[in-house]
């Protein structure tokens, strides 16, 4: 699934893909991952394959997440994790604010292929007032649940396996 609209100075597939030729020619093999991918660096976030085959989103502090981020996203969870569905941790420790699109995006049936479950990890109220409106209005069409202790989603996230 390739972003196929026009791309922007944002949208940095090539990056990815240069990341996974670094990190495949350089690196020894520490996992069954074909690539030997652990991580994928992005300007919005970083995307982290753990121990334990959960995804963990680390979101950056940006004033706003847009369509062509989120894509980019699940292509590189797509790229971390290639044949199966995966259990996702999100993040979000600084405030983000996703528009309509990448809500509905995010909560849509067709991210069932990618996503399992999904923990989302909040610290700060304006980010618990926005998921919150997300879960309530969007309704992501797999098991969605908010943490404010990483042990307690990863128990969780194992749970769902």
């Amino acid at each position: 699934m390739l972003y196929n609209k026009r791309l922007s100075y944002e949208y940095a597939p090539i990056n990815i893909l240069f990341q996974l030729m670094k990190n495949y020619f350089s690196e020894t093999p520490k996992s069954t991952n074909i690539l030997n991918l652990r991580t994928v660096p992005h300007f919005t976030c970083d995307i982290i394959l753990r121990s334990d085959e959960i995804i963990k989103i680390e979101f950056k502090e940006i004033d706003e997440l847009k369509l062509v981020h989120v894509i980019d996203i699940s292509n590189a969870i797509r790229l971390l994790v290639p044949v199966k569905r995966c259990l996702i941790l999100i993040s979000l420790s600084n405030y983000i604010n996703p528009t309509a699109e990448v809500r509905e995006f995010w909560a849509a049936k067709e991210r069932n292929e990618i996503s399992q479950a999904e923990a989302i990890l909040i610290d700060n109220l304006p980010m618990k007032l926005v998921v919150n409106f997300y879960l309530n209005i969007n309704k992501p069409q797999r098991p969605t649940k908010v943490f404010k202790n990483e042990a307690d989603a990863i128990d969780w996230l194992k749970n769902i396996k």
